[in-house]
């Protein structure tokens, strides 16, 4: 952003060197030019600075958001599980459901799936998280790709 304002520097001291304004109807007409050039900078400042103030904004709400979510999904934050291990404790996930490892077939990640995915009749689609592979389901130890 200084760049842009320097450079508008120094066409006015170019224009003011070699006496574009004085007595000159194209003198006139470059001076007009080079105030909305200034103006036009102006705005592209503010505009870059509410910008950023918005960005930071939306960042504390996502966290805040995130928060949220955790309470009231009752959830475990994935943010706060160590990365060197990838697991996840049994304590945080819930008593109530049965949760199985499913190795992707396209990046080899484990996921987990609920055991919902297997009360239904037939197969089931599972999108891997990890690399969105699509994959069929077919039952605990039966896998199949899907193109």
């Amino acid at each position: 952003m200084n760049r842009i304002q320097e450079r508008i520097s120094y066409l006015e001291g170019l224009a003011e060197g070699l006496d574009l304004y004085k007595n000159k109807p194209e003198g006139k007409f470059l001076e007009e030019l080079m105030a909305v050039i200034k103006e036009l900078n102006e705005t592209l400042q503010h505009t870059t600075n509410r910008l950023a103030e918005l960005e930071e904004y939306v960042e504390v709400i996502d966290e805040d958001l995130n928060d949220l979510e955790v309470d009231y999904y009752n959830e475990p934050d994935f943010d706060d599980i160590d990365d060197e291990d990838d697991e996840i404790d049994d304590e945080e996930i819930d008593d109530g459901i049965q949760y199985f490892e499913v190795e992707c077939p396209s990046c080899h990640e484990l996921i987990m799936v609920d055991q919902d995915f297997f009360e239904g009749e037939g197969p089931t689609d599972i999108v891997c998280p990890n690399c969105d592979h699509v994959f069929i389901l077919n039952d605990e130890d039966s896998v199949t790709n899907v193109k």
